[in-house]
């Protein structure tokens, strides 16, 4: 392993940390919950609260299909570097459902949140798809350049 490898190493393990431990306080801060986030919209730009709540709704769901798919590319990079080349991606995948479950394991622990597996089952889709999309972006690039 070179020099350069290990920074990485380093600083994906402090990041992949770092975003972890975010990912746990923002489960247990009643503020970072959705209700909160309605009662904002409908003070605030007078929204009624029917459309408020579907409109936080889909932008939290869309941030958990999103975020957890960026998440899983960290994880996915992080596992390349330490050499498990093929097995890299379901590494990434295993690490995404296993923070997701803690994360809704937090949230059911808290009074104000509550854990869900169909979200669980979220993060993981966007972890999926955005590596498999990555994926064949990488191989339609590295195909391009072998010719």
């Amino acid at each position: 392993m070179t020099c350069i490898n290990r920074l990485k190493i380093s600083f994906l393990s402090l990041t992949i940390a770092a975003i972890i431990i975010f990912i746990l306080y923002t489960s247990m801060e009643p503020s970072w919950g959705g209700g909160y986030w309605e009662q904002f919209l409908i003070n605030k730009f007078r929204l009624i609260p029917e459309s408020a709540h579907y409109l936080i709704l889909f932008i939290r769901k869309t941030i958990h299909f999103l975020g957890y798919g960026l998440f899983g590319i960290l994880f996915w990079y992080y596992y390349y570097l330490w050499g498990f080349r093929e097995r890299s991606i379901l590494l990434s995948w295993f690490s995404i459902l296993a923070v997701a479950g803690l994360d809704e394991y937090v949230q059911s622990q808290s009074g104000f949140r509550s854990g869900s597996l169909l979200d669980v089952l979220l993060d993981l889709c966007g972890a999926i798809s955005i590596s498999l999309a990555v994926n064949q972006l990488l191989i339609k690039k590295l195909a391009k350049n072998q010719k």
